[in-house]
C-alpha cells in the first residue's frame, strides 16, 4: 500500500512538473542534464528532449554571460536566487534560479534550474506602460487640439479676408499667403492629433484584410512614395477576416508602408506578410532601410517622434491608437543599418461563407 501511494505521489509530481508554465531543468553534480519539462524545452527551443539528456548545461542552456561550471559549484552548497542571462542561440533573455537537488536522505545529488523567458514578460510590461502613457498623451492631445483649432481657424480666415482688402502690396499678400498656408498645415497636424486621440468613434464591421491589402498595394505602387529602386512584395492568403473599421485599417497600412519606404530613400525591398493564426491575424511590414536606434524604437509610438526631416511624427502614434482600437498589438524590431520589421496582430473572426 505504501509503495502504491509512493507511485501515485511520483506520478502526481511528474504531472505537476510537466504542467507548470515555467521551465524546469534538473542536472547532476557534473552539470549533465537529467530532465527538462515541456515548458523549458519550448523556451530553450528544444524539439527532442530525449536527445538532450546527458548533455552538459553549456550545450543545453548556453548563457552568454555565465559559466555553468561556476554556477554548478555554488549550487552544490547554496541556492542561487536570481540570475539573468542571454540564451546564445536565440538571444532570449532568461531569468533563472538554481537550487540544490537532494535525495530522500537530504544528500545533494545535483541541482534544479527554474527559469523563464523574460523577453515576453518585458514586452508585456512595455505594452502596459505604453498603453498608460499613450492614454494620458491622447487626453492631452484632444484638449490641446480643441483649444488651438478654433483660434487657428480665426487666424486663417482673417488672413484670407485681409488678402482681399485693397491697398495690400505684393509683399503683404505674400506674407498673408504664408500665414494661410501655415495655418492649414497646423490644422492638418491637429486633425492627425484628433485621429490619434479619438479613434473610438469608428463603427466596426467584418473586413477581409486580404482584399484591401491587395487594393492598397496597387494604389501604393502608383503613389509618389515609390522611388526608383523600390520593390514591393505582398504575401497573403485568399481571405483574412477581422472585425474592424476599414478607414482605420487603411491608415495602419498607409502609415506603416509610407514609413518603410521613407526609410529606404535610395531604394530597397518592402515585404508585407499576412497570415492567419489560431485566434489572430498577423501582418508584418519588413524593410531593409536605415533602421532605428534603440532609443527611437522604444519611443516610436509617441507623438512627434520621427527620424525624418519632414513630417509631423504622428504616423506611428496613429497606428498605435488604431491598433489599440481594434484590440490588437503592434511591435517593432529594428536596429541601425539592419532595417525594421513592424508586426501588427489583430483578433480574427471565423471564416465567412
Amino acid at each position: 500500500e505504501e509503495t502504491e501511494r509512493a507511485k501515485q505521489f511520483v506520478a502526481l509530481t511528474q504531472h505537476v512538473v510537466r504542467s507548470v508554465g515555467a521551465g524546469i531543468l534538473a542536472a547532476d553534480l557534473d552539470g549533465k542534464t537529467l530532465y527538462v519539462n515541456p515548458a523549458g524545452a519550448s523556451i530553450l527551443g528544444i524539439s527532442d528532449v530525449d536527445d538532450q539528456i546527458g548533455k552538459p548545461l553549456e550545450v543545453v542552456m548556453p548563457l552568454a554571460e555565465h559559466n555553468w561550471g561556476l554556477i554548478a559549484s555554488r549550487a552544490r552548497s547554496q541556492s542561487i536566487p536570481r540570475i539573468e542571462g542571454t540564451l546564445e542561440r536565440s538571444q532570449a533573455r532568461l531569468g533563472l534560479s538554481v537550487d540544490p537537488l537532494k535525495d530522500e536522505r537530504a544528500t545533494v545529488v545535483g541541482f534544479i534550474v527554474n527559469f523563464q523567458d523574460l523577453t515576453e514578460l518585458r514586452i508585456k510590461a512595455d505594452r502596459e506602460r505604453m498603453k498608460d502613457r499613450m492614454a494620458a498623451t491622447g487626453e492631452m492631445a484632444a484638449r490641446m487640439a480643441h483649444e488651438i483649432k478654433n483660434p487657428l481657424a480665426s487666424i486663417s480666415g482673417s488672413a484670407q479676408m485681409l488678402g482681399t482688402v485693397g491697398g495690400v502690396d505684393a509683399t503683404g499678400r505674400r506674407l498673408l499667403n504664408i500665414v494661410v498656408d501655415e495655418s492649414r498645415r497646423l490644422s492638418g497636424i491637429l486633425e492627425g492629433f484628433l485621429v490619434f486621440a479619438r479613434p473610438g468613434s469608428a463603427t466596426h464591421a467584418i473586413c477581409d484584410l486580404s482584399k484591401w491589402l491587395d487594393d492598397c498595394l496597387a494604389l501604393l505602387r502608383r503613389s509618389d512614395e515609390i522611388k526608383p529602386g523600390h520593390e514591393l512584395l505582398l504575401e497573403s492568403p485568399d481571405h483574412l477576416f477581422v472585425l474592424g473599421e476599414e478607414h482605420l485599417l487603411r491608415q495602419i497600412f498607409w502609415n506603416l508602408s509610407r514609413n518603410a519606404l521613407q526609410a529606404m530613400p535610395n531604394g530597397g525591398n518592402l515585404r508585407i506578410f499576412a497570415e492567419r493564426r489560431e485566434r489572430s491575424v498577423v501582418i508584418r511590414w519588413r524593410d531593409n532601410g536605415v533602421g532605428m536606434s534603440e532609443e527611437i524604437r522604444h519611443r516610436a509610438f509617441e507623438p512627434f517622434v520621427t527620424t525624418q526631416s519632414t513630417g509631423t511624427g504622428l504616423g506611428l502614434a496613429v497606428v498605435y491608437s488604431a491598433v489599440q482600437e481594434h484590440g490588437g498589438s503592434v511591435d517593432i524590431l529594428s536596429a541601425p543599418g539592419r532595417g525594421t520589421t513592424v508586426t501588427v496582430e489583430l483578433p480574427a473572426v471565423l471564416e465567412q461563407a
